[in-house]
């Protein structure tokens, strides 16, 4: 994979859209390929787009309360979403 990315230049296949399963660079590694399709499939704010693990702030009441450690890079894209976790969850939760 690392070597066929390596290759392919990603904005060779900005144009060429919408990409077929099994037709795109990425069909090399089902893992990656799914990724991208399971992106792009998932257009409406439906039930994929709730998981904990893309929207944590709607699951922060079921969340333990327990000592956690937020950690982000200053230019990262996900820095605002490290903040809110952490200023949210340190007003909704009691532990250290």
């Amino acid at each position: 994979m690392k070597a066929l990315m390596t290759k392919e230049k990603a904005e060779d296949w900005y144009n060429v859209q919408p990409m077929r399963r099994g037709l795109n660079p990425l069909s090399v590694d089902s893992q990656y390929e799914g990724w991208y399709f399971d992106f792009f499939e998932h257009a409406d704010y439906d039930a994929s787009w709730k998981d904990p693990m893309l929207a944590w702030d709607e699951h922060y009441p079921q969340t333990a309360d327990i000592p956690m450690m937020q950690v982000g890079g200053w230019y990262d894209i996900f820095l605002a979403g490290t903040f809110k976790n952490f200023t949210e969850l340190r007003r909704l939760k009691k532990s250290p």
